[in-house]
C-alpha cells in the first residue's frame, strides 16, 4: 500500500511539474503579446500626437487666412467641403 501511495505521489508531482511548466510557457507567451500590443499602442499614440499637432497648425493657419484674406478662406472652405469628399 505504501508503494502505491509513493508512486501516486511521484505521478502527482510529475503532473504538477508539467502543468507548471505549461503555465509558465503560457505566461511567457502572454507577456510577449502584451509587450507587443503595448509597443503598438505607444506607436499609435505618437502618430496621433503628430497628426493632432499638424491639424492644429492647419487650423491656426486657416484662422490667420480668414483674418488677412477672407475671400481666400471662403474659397478654401468651399473647396474643402465640396471637392475633397
Amino acid at each position: 500500500m505504501v508503494g502505491v501511495c509513493a508512486v501516486a505521489g511521484i505521478v502527482l508531482a510529475l503532473v504538477t511539474r508539467v502543468n507548471n511548466r505549461l503555465l509558465l510557457e503560457q505566461v511567457g507567451a502572454q507577456r510577449q503579446l502584451i509587450e507587443h500590443k503595448s509597443a503598438l499602442v505607444d506607436s499609435l499614440h505618437d502618430e496621433l500626437f503628430t497628426l493632432q499637432t499638424q491639424l492644429g497648425r492647419v487650423e491656426l493657419t486657416l484662422e490667420h487666412l480668414n483674418g488677412v484674406d477672407p475671400d481666400a478662406f471662403v474659397e478654401f472652405s468651399r473647396y474643402y467641403d465640396h471637392e475633397t469628399e
